[in-house]
C-alpha cells in the first residue's frame, strides 16, 4: 500500500536495476563513514539492529544508495531512523530505498535539502502553536533564549521515528 500511495512502486518499476547498480557503484567514503557512525545509534535497543547479521547491512545499503541517488541532498542524520523503521515494517530493502526516495523528493523535498528550509519553517510553526496553546511556556522559552530549532529538530528530521516503540 505504501509503495503505491507514495509513488515508490512506479519509480521502482521505471528503474528496475537502479538500486543494484547504486550498490555496486563507487561510493563517497566520507558519506559511508558518516552512515557507519549512525548505524549503531539506530534503534540500539532493538535486536534487529544489534549486528551486521540483522538489519544494519540493509540499513547501510539503503542509506548509501539513497545518498548516491540524491547527490544534491546526500545523507543527513535522521534518515537512518526513518529507513530503519521502514525496514522493520516493509522488510524489503529495495522497497525501502524507493520509499525513501519518494519521501526525500516528493513527499517532503525541502526537509532533506541542504538548507533544510521546511524543517526550519516547521520549527517556527511549532513555536507559534506553543504560543497559541500555552502562552506561559512559550514566553518562558523565549525568556531563557532557547531557539525552537533546539527543541524539536531531531523529532522533525526523524519524522518522530526515533521516539516510536520499536522493541522486538
Amino acid at each position: 500500500m505504501w509503495m503505491l500511495l507514495s509513488g515508490a512502486e512506479e519509480k521502482r518499476k521505471a528503474n528496475p536495476r537502479t538500486y543494484r547498480l547504486l550498490l555496486d557503484s563507487q561510493k563517497d567514503e566520507r558519506v559511508v563513514e558518516t552512515i557507519a557512525l549512525d548505524l549503531h545509534r539506530t534503534f540500539p535497543e532493538n535486536i534487529f539492529f544489534s549486528s551486521e547479521d540483522g538489519l544494519q547491512r540493509p540499513l547501510r545499503n539503503v542509506l548509501v544508495a539513497a545518498s548516491l541517488y540524491n547527490p544534491d541532498k546526500g545523507y543527513s542524520q535522521g534518515l537512518n531512523f526513518i529507513a530503519g523503521l521502514l525496514l522493520l515494517i516493509v522488510k524489503d530493502e529495495e522497497n525501502v530505498f524507493w520509499l525513501m526516495d519518494s519521501l526525500m523528493n516528493n513527499i517532503l523535498p525541502d526537509f532533506y535539502s541542504p538548507g533544510m528550509e521546511a524543517v526550519r519553517a516547521e520549527q517556527e510553526l511549532l513555536g507559534e502553536i506553543i504560543r497559541w496553546k500555552d502562552r506561559e511556556l512559550h514566553d518562558h522559552i523565549q525568556e531563557v533564549g532557547v531557539q525552537w530549532c533546539l527543541v524539536g529538530t531531531k523529532w522533525f528530521m526523524c519524522l518522530f521515528a526515533d521516539v516510536l516503540p520499536t522493541e522486538a
